[in-house]
């Protein structure tokens, strides 16, 4: 069965012919391995986009970074009310 929501992000996957932020994609758990089956998940087209080259030490980082200057405001359905 796919998954409606990115496990990432928690956004709805839209298995539609068009691409959007919504689109489900492939993603490689361990990049080296490949395509193969226990090394993908579905997830979507965003999510997939954010890692596409970021290490998981400079994910850290970006969010640590964040995290700080929004003064620990990590929910982002709450982000607006701190621009």
């Amino acid at each position: 069965m796919l998954p409606t929501k990115c496990p990432v992000l928690g956004i709805p996957l839209s298995y539609t012919p068009s691409f959007t932020d919504n689109t489900p994609t492939l993603d490689r758990l361990v990049p080296r391995l490949g395509y193969v089956p226990g090394n993908v998940i579905i997830v979507s087209m965003r999510a997939n986009r954010i890692r596409s080259d970021a290490t998981t030490e400079e994910l850290r980082k970006i969010y640590h970074f964040y995290r700080k200057i929004n003064g620990k405001q990590t929910n982002p359905t709450h982000a607006h009310h701190r621009r």
